[in-house]
């Protein structure tokens, strides 16, 4: 209690009663400097009978009568024998707040943004108490973290603090009254002085809590309507609320909304329940434990329990048990605690119409999904769907990931799952997945559409969203957000034998994944794709998958496998007489020869490709093989030609909408001019790539023009401008997933180096980057990658070494039959050792 909070009461009560110190003092019959002195609070206690003079003068309500013997630290009087009131020795201070979880664990971040707000007791601008609003899931550790941060807090509010709680999720909750009758008895109010009406019970409950420092903790709270009456008005309190409802139309409120622990943090949680010796030695099953829990504190502490009460069980016992989705649930659970059991009760609040809809949820194929999926899945409207998936929100049983995108907690999947199995019949399951799978290949149609609209303008999209326009870029952005569902609705389809469906998202997913490196999932897709193409003997489509696999595999620089699908796709190819299948495999054949040092049958490939293209009159393909003869002719050494090769590959699938295949001629225009010296010419192409780069998010391929912009400033003599940009390369390469961007950033960053004589740093690079080229068996590459190695070693002194990786440089291209690589190998020989030998004259 605050020194002057009697004082400052006596003070309001007197002004409202119109009356100065020296009107209440005639009236009460004591003096004006005892009243002066009791309101500075020069006095912090009235005497009894100078209190019961002070409340018949005022005319006190009974609120403000509780009020003032509250405030001034008196209990409430009692009836003696002769009717007169005995005010009796103060009460105790109240400490309601049950046990704090003794191994309550993390929840940084959240402790620091309650201390913040609680901070805020008693400012001077303060009108109001403090209001934290904390909502979350079930079992997501609200009501722990309230009470943890109570007891944390609780030297802040010595004079009293009350706990209720109001059983939210009961079928009937606690009416504000009960609570109010609760916490005024506590405040020593008799139960015949306690008013009748819950108006009347609130205004004596902040009347006996006006001026003290009061803490209450409000537990499990149903909505606004629950917590309001129980608020106090003074700012010397302060108050926490958690629900799992966001209370958003609580005025006043900081609101906060509980997620999952981070994994230290539970894997922390599960060490302290089950034993942190037992955990340490077990941490990867551990972890995995966690990952199955889906990192929900309630999950975690179950799991915990178990490990406890079973110390004979080794970790991956239960982790085998959690893994089994079928029974997850049903092992979640122990003595009172059980995570279907809590989410049963936001389950059974729910509406008939979103009970629905959360059930089919359960047949979304991916981890998040977007709105419009679900209204297509549902039969519903936009509008409808929305309004349901946001009282699925305010429900804990869903989460808003995005705007119009939305996702379940793994184990509130299993959930809805179980009740779709429970509820619905297997003809409606089969109907609702059917409509996703349809919207799914729509959606991936459309987003492959507006990704191969011609360069320059904005695209406009057909089928469902028929008039819409969208940016490039957008485009991107709505695959990237969905391709994960995608994916999975392609297994999905399989798995229920709609083959049409699996090879129509292979065919729009690899316009995706062409400009995105998801590997492994890109493989099963594929196989899935190739798979359906023989279900449904499409023997065009076979040879369209066994390209795409290819390609895939040539990325990876797993040659031997990309070349063995790239020739059965042209086998099928020319066995249908399917020209432009034929075209696209000799194509790609033409880039693994070419990638093996086989440059003769490359030019091969890649003109037959070309001469099938323009027979054709297929733009795009010409492009497409344009840019791969360039590329063979620029590894002969005729880079004019070359230059020509790209300069109309750029054009034509530019023309054609081809954005990513666009990308390859420009960096590779660019490369050339940047070795023949024109190098201002080579900045503008690059920065241009970098452009488009940036346009379709495509983070593997701006590494080409990062890089190419860092050798131009390199060979200008602008050192710190290509050391900057070689941090950037160096920043970005943790994300690449493409090992051959991840090369080229290591090489022009090892060159970079060289030149600043950073030596050890240049080599240290290098060798990164020649185990890379060495991974990939990409000859051509490798030869270049150690001639820049052996330049080091040559500048650092240490001739053996350098003359070593030149003689296994010039073994290379005397392979490769790479003759203009083998003379100029010679030729660093020959200067290796003049270098040599003059190092060794006397000075």
């Amino acid at each position: 209690m605050s020194d002057t909070a009697f004082g400052a009461l006596l003070r309001r009560l007197r002004k409202e009663a119109s009356l100065s110190q020296v009107e209440l003092a005639g009236r009460a019959r004591i003096s004006v400097q005892a009243i002066g002195a009791l309101e500075r609070g020069d006095r912090r206690q009235p005497y009894p009978r100078t209190l019961r003079a002070l409340m018949g003068a005022l005319q006190a309500s009974e609120a403000d009568r509780m009020a003032l013997l509250a405030a001034a630290a008196l209990p409430v009087p009692e009836i003696n024998g002769d009717g007169d009131e005995a005010l009796l020795a103060a009460p105790p201070r109240l400490a309601q707040l049950p046990p704090g979880t003794a191994d309550f664990t993390g929840r940084s971040d959240e402790l620091a943004w309650i201390a913040d707000v609680i901070g805020r007791v008693d400012q001077a601008a303060s009108v109001a108490p403090p209001l934290c609003a904390i909502s979350g899931a079930a079992g997501s550790g609200k009501s722990a973290l309230a009470l943890h941060a109570a007891h944390v807090w609780r030297h802040r509010f010595p004079d009293v603090q009350l706990y209720a709680g109001l059983r939210g999720q009961d079928a009937e909750p606690r009416a504000p009254g009960s609570v109010l009758v609760g916490f005024l008895r506590a405040l020593g109010v008799p139960d015949e002085s306690l008013p009748q009406q819950v108006e009347d019970q609130a205004t004596l409950y902040r009347s006996l809590l006006e001026g003290r420092a009061a803490l209450v903790v409000l537990d499990n709270a149903f909505d606004e309507g629950q917590v309001q009456p129980l608020l106090p008005g003074s700012p010397n309190c302060a108050v926490l609320v958690t629900s799992r409802r966001p209370l958003t139309a609580l005025a006043g409120a900081d609101l906060l909304e509980l997620g999952d622990m981070a994994v230290e943090d539970a894997v922390t949680l599960l060490a302290r329940i089950a034993g942190s010796r037992r955990v340490a030695a077990q941490l990867e099953q551990a972890e995995e434990i966690v990952r199955l829990c889906g990192q929900l504190p309630l999950a975690v502490r179950i799991a915990g329990a178990l490990l406890r009460g079973r110390p004979h069980w080794p970790l991956a016992k239960l982790v085998r048990r959690l893994a089994d989705e079928r029974i997850r649930l049903d092992e979640l659970r122990v003595g009172d605690l059980d995570v279907r059991a809590s989410f049963s009760l936001s389950y059974r609040a729910l509406g008939s119409e979103d009970a629905r809809v959360f059930r089919m949820l359960a047949l979304v194929p991916g981890s998040s999904f977007s709105l419009d999926l679900v209204a297509a899945m549902v039969q519903a409207d936009q509008h409808a769907a929305e309004n349901a998936l946001d009282r699925l929100c305010g429900a804990q049983l869903v989460r808003a990931v995005d705007a119009g995108r939305y996702s379940l907690h793994d184990l509130v999947r299993l959930f809805s799952r179980e009740h779709l199995a429970a509820e619905e019949s297997a003809q409606t399951r089969h109907e609702a997945l059917q409509r996703a799978l349809i919207w799914c290949v729509d959606f991936a149609r459309i987003a492959a559409q507006l990704l191969r609209q011609p360069v320059g303008g904005e695209a406009r999209a057909a089928g469902p969203h028929r008039g819409a326009t969208e940016t490039v870029r957008m485009a991107v952005d709505h695959f990237e957000a969905e391709w994960s569902n995608l994916a999975q609705a392609a297994m999905r389809a399989a798995e229920i034998g709609r083959w049409d469906v699996v090879r129509d998202l292979g065919d729009a997913l690899q316009t995706f994944f062409a400009i995105r490196q998801h590997w492994s999932e890109e493989e099963r897709i594929m196989r899935l794709g190739q798979r359906a193409a023989r279900e449904l003997a499409d023997r065009r489509a076979q040879s369209r998958f066994c390209s795409y696999l290819a390609a895939l595999y040539h990325q990876q620089g797993r040659w031997q496998e990309a070349a063995s699908h790239y020739e059965e796709g042209l086998a099928i190819a020319r066995s249908l007489d399917d020209a432009p299948g034929e075209a696209r495999a000799l194509q790609g054949l033409g880039g693994v020869h070419r990638r093996r040092g086989e440059l003769d049958r490359a030019r091969q490939c890649q003109e037959s490709s070309l001469a099938i293209f323009r027979a054709l009159d297929d733009r795009e393909g010409e492009g497409r093989a344009l840019n791969g003869l360039g590329l063979v002719l620029s590894s002969q050494g005729r880079l004019m030609e070359a230059a020509e090769c790209y300069e109309r590959s750029l054009t034509l699938l530019s023309q054609a909408g081809d954005r990513h295949g666009a990308l390859h001629p420009l960096s590779n225009l660019a490369d050339d001019l940047c070795y023949s010296g024109r190098l201002e010419e080579a900045a503008v192409r690059f920065e241009q790539h970098l452009a488009m780069c940036d346009e379709l998010r495509d983070l593997e391929c701006a590494v080409w023009s990062r890089s190419g912009l860092a050798r131009v400033r390199l060979r200008q003599g602008r050192l710190t401008d290509a050391l900057g940009e070689s941090e950037l390369l160096l920043a970005a390469s943790g994300r690449l997933t493409d090992r051959g961007a991840m090369a080229r950033a290591l090489e022009i960053v090892g060159e970079t180096l060289r030149a600043c004589g950073r030596y050890e740093e240049a080599a240290a690079h290098l060798e990164q980057e020649l185990s890379i080229r060495r991974a990939y068996g990409d000859r051509q590459f490798e030869c270049w990658t150690l001639n820049r190695l052996a330049e080091v070693r040559c500048d650092q002194g240490l001739w053996a070494r350098a003359t070593a990786l030149f003689e296994e440089s010039l073994a290379i291209a005397r392979e490769l039959r790479a003759q203009r690589e083998e003379e100029a190998i010679l030729r660093m020989l020959s200067d290796l050792n003049r270098r040599q030998g003059a190092s060794q004259q006397p000075a």
